[in-house]
């Protein structure tokens, strides 16, 4: 089988990333594997034997689209048994239907969140699912959305939750004696710096879906209250310095911490030596930033998104809140602070779920079971 992929994923192209050793993982399932991103100059990383990642070049976003289409042409030219796989359904999914037509081949479309999308991208995303070869979601939740919003068979839909590692961070496994240094000492300054306070943590993009401000104004509420606590935000985007304003308004500088995004074992200090979690999104396709901290033993607040209900579950392993509600997100972050039972066995119980999700080889399985699926259903 030879494997075609449409991906938004740009951190593919670095052979050290996350997503690239996801990827050489799924790749050894197939004879080839190819991926092909959007970027503004050409590029190219060879990820292993038979597992090549293309940027596609381009100084907008319709001309890289058009150059994805065509770098696509040139490797499925000659091709048997091929599946095409596009990462969202609206825009690339519609890339990836005009190809699998082009070519007869399967086509899986992939789901992993519905961030409030336009008229045009529903439209794109409705056409598209509806005559895929089949769909892959990465949770029950997602799964209903498809088949309710878009119209598609249940049965055409599988739910695959993405793999999480938690050994790049320096979360279980074995260290060898250098790298066990490296983290101790990332360890030691965190804990220098931040000796005697109570520390929230979010971790991720910085964009509006994730509404950060919501924990802001939640540390503005409790700062009397709580002198000492802390929230840590560690991530990058495009509503940094309105936060980084919002956070100098309401005079939280020595309370709410910006950290850039930490690669690798950096950013196990933020897992081990905080207090809590927080995930406050409007929306979600999974969560991976949230099993991650499951992994570590590190207490979940989180909105009813993603993964909520299906793993983080109420007062079991973590607190789950309604969406955008500013006085449950106060109470739950109050009740963590002064409950060191809760906060315990909320620490106990997401270790040990995390530790009964599917391994990577139950993952790999599955993935290669959708592809089979697509493999059968060439459009």
């Amino acid at each position: 089988m030879h494997l075609f992929s449409l991906s938004l994923d740009r951190s593919i192209l670095d052979t050290q990333s996350r997503t690239a050793l996801r990827t050489r993982a799924y790749g050894t399932l197939v004879d080839t594997y190819t991926v092909v991103v959007p970027t503004t100059q050409v590029a190219s990383a060879s990820l292993a034997e038979g597992i090549v990642a293309y940027g596609s070049g381009g100084k907008n976003k319709l001309t890289q689209l058009i150059r994805m289409y065509r770098i696509l042409c040139s490797r499925m030219q000659g091709c048997a048994d091929v599946v095409l796989t596009t990462q969202e359904p609206s825009v690339l999914g519609f890339l990836g239907y005009l190809l699998a037509r082009r070519f007869r081949v399967g086509l899986e479309i992939q789901v992993h969140g519905m961030e409030q999308p336009t008229r045009l991208r529903l439209l794109l995303a409705q056409y598209v699912l509806r005559r895929a070869s089949v769909v892959r979601v990465v949770s029950e939740r997602l799964k209903m959305w498809v088949h309710e919003t878009c119209g598609v068979a249940l049965d055409r839909i599988h739910v695959v939750s993405v793999y999480v590692d938690p050994e790049p961070l320096g979360i279980g496994g074995t260290l060898s004696a250098p790298l066990q240094k490296e983290l101790a000492s990332y360890s030691r300054a965190f804990l220098e710096q931040y000796k005697g306070t109570f520390n929230f943590v979010y971790i991720g993009r910085l964009v509006p879906v994730k509404n950060i401000t919501l924990q802001i104004r939640a540390i503005a509420e409790l700062q009397d209250d709580f002198p000492l606590t802390r929230l840590h935000i560690v991530g990058e985007g495009t509503e940094q310095g309105a936060l980084e304003e919002l956070v100098t308004q309401l005079g939280l500088t020595r309370r709410v911490n910006f950290h850039p995004f930490q690669p690798g074992l950096a950013l196990n200090p933020f897992f081990t030596q905080t207090d809590c979690l927080l995930l406050t999104s409007f929306s979600e396709g999974w969560g991976l930033v949230v099993i991650e901290a499951m992994h570590a033993g590190l207490p979940v607040i989180m909105t009813d998104v993603g993964c909520a209900g299906e793993v983080v579950k109420t007062e079991e392993n973590g607190i789950v809140i309604p969406s955008n509600d500013f006085e449950a997100l106060c109470v739950a972050m109050r009740r963590i602070m002064v409950d060191s039972a809760l906060r315990q066995k909320l620490s106990t119980e997401a270790h040990r779920t995390a530790k009964t999700l599917p391994t990577l080889t139950d993952t790999l399985c599955a993935y290669m079971t959708v592809w089979k699926i697509a493999l059968r259903y060439p459009l």
